[in-house]
C-alpha cells in the first residue's frame, strides 16, 4: 500500500492518539470502565438495525427495478461498500460508487438504473438529516458557543444535497456541445460554443465519446430515479431515513447514561448531528479525529469534562464505525466466496475475479 493511501490513517489515528494523552488516559480509562456488557450488547443490535434498515430501502427499490435479491445479500453489497466508505474521505460517495458497481456484478440490471435507486435513496436519506441538521444547528446557535467549523460543515452538506435534489428532480440535459463531435472528430473554427467543440475534438476520440455520452446517461437515471416510487412510497422511505438518523442520538444518549453522565437527550441530539456534520467533511477516512474532536467539545459547552466526553466519543465510535468496519470486511469476504447462480466461471475463477475486482474497489 502506498504511503499517500495510509497517510490519512497515520493523521486521524495521531489525532485521536494525541487527545487521549492530553485529556489523561487515566481518567478516559475510568469512564470507560462504567460500559455495561448488557447496554453495549443493545447498541450494537441498534447498529445492526441501522445497517438492516438501509439494505432494506435498496432491497425494496432493486425490486421495484424488477430485481430480486435477498436481504442478506443486498447487506452484505452494502457491507462491502461501507468498507471503502469507512477507510476513505469520500463523504460516502466512495462507498456508494462500490455499491453501485457490486450491485452491477451481482445482479441483472445496469449502472443507469443502478445510479437512478442511488440517487433516489441519496436524496430520501439527506432530505431528514438535513432537516435535522438544521434544527441541530439553529439550536446549537441559540444555546451554544457553536463552533465555526461547523457551520461551514452545515454549508457544505446543503450544498451536496442540493445537487442531489438538482439531478434528482432536473430537466434533460441537452449535449449541445458534444453534438455530432464524438462520431466524427470533426475540426471546426469559429467563436464561442464552436471553439469549445474545436477543442474537444483535440481530445482522443474515445475520450470525446465518453464525455458526450454523459448528458443521456444523467438524464436516463435521473428519470429511472424518479418513476421507481410514488409520492407515497417516497414519503415511506424517507421515514425511515428520519428513523434511521434519529437512532445515532439515541445511540449516543444511551452511552452516556451507561457512563452516569446527567445530559438530556435534545443536547445530546444537538451535539451528535454537530459531530456528523463535522466528520462529512472529506478530510480523514471515516471522519475519524474530527468526530471524536467536535463531539468532545460540544459535550464541554454542557458541562461535561473533556475525559468523560471523549469515552462517549469512544464508545460511540466502537458501535457505530468499528464494529461495523468488521462486519463490513465480512461482507466483502461473503461476496468473494459467493457464487451468483447466473455465473458461467468456474467456482475458482469466479472467486479471483471477485477478489481481484474488490482489491481494485479499494486501491481505488
Amino acid at each position: 500500500m502506498h504511503f499517500k493511501k495510509i497517510l490519512p490513517w497515520l493523521i486521524a489515528i495521531t489525532l485521536i492518539t494525541s487527545a487521549v494523552i492530553i485529556i489523561g488516559g487515566e481518567d478516559i480509562l475510568t469512564a470507560l470502565l462504567k460500559a455495561v456488557p448488557g447496554i453495549m450488547v443493545l447498541l450494537i443490535a441498534l447498529q445492526f438495525l441501522t445497517l438492516s434498515a438501509t439494505a432494506g430501502q435498496w432491497q425494496y427499490l432493486l425490486k421495484k427495478a424488477n430485481c430480486r435479491l435477498s436481504l442478506g445479500h443486498v447487506l452484505a453489497v452494502n457491507l462491502a461498500g461501507n468498507y471503502i466508505e469507512s477507510i476513505t474521505p469520500s463523504v460516502k460517495l466512495g462507498g456508494e460508487a462500490a455499491k453501485v458497481y457490486l450491485f452491477k456484478r451481482y445482479s441483472s440490471l445496469g449502472y443507469e438504473a443502478l445510479t437512478g435507486i442511488l440517487l433516489a435513496l441519496k436524496y430520501f436519506s439527506l432530505l431528514p438529516f438535513v432537516i435535522l441538521s438544521a434544527l441541530s444547528v439553529t439550536a446549537a446557535i441559540l444555546y451554544f458557543d457553536f463552533p465555526a467549523i461547523s457551520l461551514y460543515a452545515f454549508g457544505f452538506l446543503v450544498a451536496f444535497f442540493m445537487a442531489i435534489a438538482a439531478l434528482y428532480f432536473k430537466k434533460d440535459i441537452q449535449g449541445r456541445v458534444f453534438k455530432g463531435r464524438a462520431e466524427t472528430g470533426e475540426k471546426h473554427t469559429g467563436t464561442g460554443e464552436e471553439r469549445i467543440n474545436s477543442s474537444i475534438t483535440r481530445l482522443p476520440v474515445k475520450l470525446v465519446q465518453a464525455v458526450s455520452r454523459i448528458p443521456a446517461f444523467v438524464n436516463r437515471a435521473s428519470s429511472n430515479s424518479r418513476n421507481l416510487t410514488t409520492f407515497s412510497e417516497g414519503t415511506a422511505l424517507i421515514a425511515v431515513s428520519a428513523l434511521i438518523w434519529l437512532l445515532y442520538p439515541l445511540k449516543v444518549f444511551l452511552v452516556t447514561g451507561m457512563l452516569d453522565l446527567s445530559i438530556g437527550l435534545p443536547a445530546v441530539a444537538i451535539i451528535t448531528f454537530t459531530a456528523y456534520l463535522v466528520s462529512m467533511v472529506p478530510l480523514l477516512p471515516g471522519g475519524l479525529g474530527s468526530y471524536e474532536g467536535t463531539m468532545v467539545l460540544m459535550f464541554s459547552f454542557v458541562g461535561i469534562a473533556p475525559a468523560e466526553g471523549l469515552a462517549v466519543a469512544l464508545i460511540s465510535r466502537l458501535i457505530t464505525y468499528w464494529i461495523p468496519l468488521l462486519w463490513s470486511a465480512m461482507g466483502a469476504f461473503y461476496l468473494v466466496i459467493y457464487k451468483p447462480p447466473a455465473e458461467t466461471n468456474s467456482p475458482t475463477e469466479a472467486s479471483d475475479n471477485r477478489t481481484k475486482d474488490l482489491a481494485a474497489l479499494i486501491r481505488s
